[in-house]
């Protein structure tokens, strides 16, 4: 029988006993050392799954998705926290990701308050425990106290790599994902859907800011704006404020918050109008009320008339969601423009129905 080689047999020796013994512990870290923090700024939207800079957090994610653009919106929002500017509103919160190319719902966003120089607190590792999807941790040291961000998602696709910006006249592509469909927007609020079963694509021939929704059968997958001919711009106007004190102060405070937003697009206010005030009212008890009744009210194109209606713990939030709903974009972009409104405070934040129309 030949013999085995010494060398072989020194191998499995060495293979049985490391399978026999336990693991070795991870080394310890040094909680003194300075947090690295990785880019809250990105070029591109992707997800990018890899291993965090801060060796402390990469150890405390082991074994979990990490991803440097989440991360990236995290490091944002702690920085600013760090200053004692911006919080975990849902504004702050998509421009943070945004800014950082994550055009993912985000599901869970935490923030905590530690020791600098210490591990983290318990709720910290309580928290990553619990995340079954991608997360992004980081640390980022004030003075005596370090500040922990942590966001969770959970994407139902992958749209690909998609640049923030793109030139006049490039191209938008989005990969096949048989069973989703896109509904783009382009700067006058003209709405553009395709499925996407192959690769799509469209060619951006106005300079401005496109918006981009994909979605499936359960709802919004990913949603994010692409600049063209210009360089993404830092509005920051819907920064939360304290809710309005009764219904009055809240149709006045709706119709100065998109009278902001309208001007930072260059345009006018939109136009009161005392019937589609009335309807606003009407769609507020009976939101069945077909947009054609209330078009040949208020004598608007029925094709140019919509039904807004938003819901948020401050009037900013609310308004928020309108302006980047894909599907209200023409009515918020258009020059001439009317609308009636009304506004209702509760416990739970604000809840505006509009109607709008355009003759």
């Amino acid at each position: 029988m030949p013999r085995t080689p010494l060398s072989w047999r020194s191998t499995w020796a060495c293979a049985l006993l490391l399978a026999g013994c336990p693991k070795p512990p991870p080394p310890v870290f040094d909680w003194a050392e300075m947090p690295r923090v990785p880019a809250p700024r990105a070029g591109t939207y992707a997800q990018a799954a890899g291993v965090p800079t801060d060796p402390g957090i990469a150890q405390l994610v082991a074994g979990h998705r990490y991803d440097a653009s989440l991360a990236g919106a995290a490091a944002g929002i702690a920085l600013d926290l760090a200053t004692d500017r911006g919080g975990l509103t849902a504004p702050e919160l998509r421009e943070a990701a945004w800014r950082a190319g994550w055009p993912y719902p985000i599901t869970s966003a935490q923030v905590w308050v530690g020791s600098a120089g210490q591990p983290p607190p318990q709720p910290v590792l309580t928290w990553i425990a619990e995340q079954a999807g991608s997360l992004g941790l980081v640390r980022v040291r004030a003075g005596v106290e370090e500040a922990w961000v942590g966001l969770g998602a959970a994407p139902r696709a992958d749209v690909g790599v998609v640049p923030r910006q793109l030139p006049a006249g490039g191209t938008l592509t989005l990969p096949a994902l048989p069973g989703l469909r896109a509904l783009v927007a382009d700067p006058s609020g003209t709405l553009t859907e395709g499925e996407l079963h192959t690769t799509w694509t469209t060619t951006t021939d106005e300079t401005g800011e496109w918006l981009v929704e994909v979605r499936d059968e359960r709802g919004q997958v990913a949603l994010f704006p692409i600049y063209v001919g210009l360089v993404p711009p830092e509005l920051d106007l819907l920064i939360p404020t304290e809710p309005p004190l009764d219904d009055a102060a809240a149709v006045a405070m709706a119709r100065e918050v998109f009278a902001e937003v309208r001007e930072a697009y260059g345009l006018r206010p939109l136009g009161a109008d005392p019937i589609l005030d009335a309807v606003a009212r009407s769609w507020q008890s009976d939101p069945a009320m077909p947009v054609a009744d209330v078009a040949r009210l208020a004598g608007t194109d029925p094709a140019r008339t919509w039904r807004w209606e938003c819901r948020g713990s401050s009037m900013e939030s609310c308004v928020d969601s309108i302006v980047w709903d894909v599907r209200a974009r023409q009515g918020l972009l258009l020059d001439e423009v009317l609308w009636g409104l009304t506004a209702q405070v509760g416990p739970n934040g604000v809840h505006v129905v509009a109607a709008v129309g355009a003759p």
